[in-house]
């Protein structure tokens, strides 16, 4: 099948907006990605709940490998076997969308050549092959991983489904060396795919990065907290945008808790497009908005907040809640697309309007929306 990627332009900020088409499959961005996790969300939904689209032309298979699972790849044909038909499965759910596997993989884990071989092995049937950098790789390596990539997929007939070839890459490493790997990464293949990172961690490798932030080559972000660590409210995906992202996808796990601990009371919380926050449902929404949800997505479409919170229990909400940010979030980000056009102050005009990018994009970015020089 046919690729094509067109930058259509970057604003001062750094947010871009573009295009891609994979065959007769198009879309355009900034947007989040829907992950096979959102997908999970939507399918429990309560049945009166009518979805009648789907949040994202874009599908994500993420799965989540310990190094001893990455072993396991290799040395059992059988283990090999079932988590090749559990991906597809998990494939199969989304065959309109323009598909892509990644996997979640911790930063000290030495992904070898093995392993690399391995998960190229389990993405038949995707639209994107994702190749996996290592941290204890030179870029000379890195290229030749990806040379050695592209034979993989060949041999196991990955070639003919997969039109669009990016890496997968953490960004804690020396500011010089990601530097000369995301320069490989843009010779070889069409982009690059970033495990998420805190700017305030790695202020020199997101400098890095946003250095690239004009190139026309398709950059994603993987793992994405849904909330930022500094008030435990802003949504880091629309902050993360910032560095020059085209595609975002959510962190998906378990939350843990130490044994013994007491039971917690979980108040859900929803995402509240008017700051880019998340706030408690429904004391925070209704001191704020009153009844009304201010949202007409699939999820929200013919409710109120009370309608809502006393028909439905905490677990259902939670994914009611779930579903509705991967909506929400890309309603947002087709309203930014057009400021993103107009290069001018309007797209910071929007995002000094909303009270919790506000903090982060001052606290967590180190842009000040009272300096006159961005106007």
């Amino acid at each position: 099948m046919s690729y094509t990627f067109n930058l259509d332009g970057v604003h001062r900020l750094g947010m871009r907006a573009s295009q891609i088409s994979v065959g007769s499959k198009k879309t355009e961005f900034p947007q989040r990605e829907e992950t096979c996790t959102d997908r999970g969300y939507l399918q429990r939904l309560p049945s009166d709940i009518q979805i009648r689209s789907a949040p994202s032309d874009l599908y994500l298979v993420k799965r989540k490998y310990t190094e001893e699972a990455l072993k396991r790849l290799i040395q059992s044909s059988s283990f090999f076997q079932k988590e090749k038909d559990r991906i597809a499965g998990l494939l199969s759910n989304r065959r309109d969308a323009i598909t892509s596997f990644n996997a979640s993989i911790a930063r000290a884990t030495t992904i070898t050549e093995a392993m690399n071989q391995r998960l190229v092995g389990l993405q038949k049937g995707f639209d994107v092959l994702r190749i996996f950098d290592s941290w204890d790789l030179t870029p000379n390596q890195l290229r030749e991983r990806i040379r050695s990539s592209k034979k993989y997929a060949a041999e196991y007939g990955i070639d003919d489904d997969a039109s669009v070839i990016k890496v997968s890459i953490n960004p804690i490493q020396g500011p010089n060396l990601l530097r000369e790997k995301l320069e490989a990464i843009y010779s070889e293949t069409d982009g690059a795919s970033v495990k998420y990172a805190s700017p305030l961690r790695a202020p020199r490798q997101f400098g890095v990065i946003k250095a690239f932030g004009e190139i026309e080559k398709w950059n994603d972000m993987y793992d994405v907290p849904k909330t930022w660590r500094g008030n435990g409210r802003t949504s880091m995906m629309h902050m993360m945008s910032y560095f020059g992202f085209d595609s975002l996808s959510l962190l998906t796990g378990k939350r843990w808790t130490k044994r013994g601990a007491r039971p917690q009371i979980i108040v859900p919380r929803r995402f509240d497009d008017t700051s880019l926050g998340y706030l408690k449902m429904p004391q925070e929404h209704t001191s704020r908005y009153g009844n009304d949800l201010l949202c007409s997505c699939d999820v929200d479409y013919g409710y109120d907040v009370s309608s809502q919170t006393d028909n439905y229990s905490t677990d259902e909400l939670s994914g009611m809640f779930r579903v509705h940010e991967a909506f929400a979030s890309n309603i947002e980000f087709a309203l930014d697309r057009p400021l993103i056009l107009q290069q001018g102050k309007e797209l910071i005009d929007r995002y000094r309007a909303k009270e919790f990018s506000r903090q982060a994009f001052k606290d967590l970015l180190g842009v000040d929306f009272s300096n006159k020089q961005l106007m």
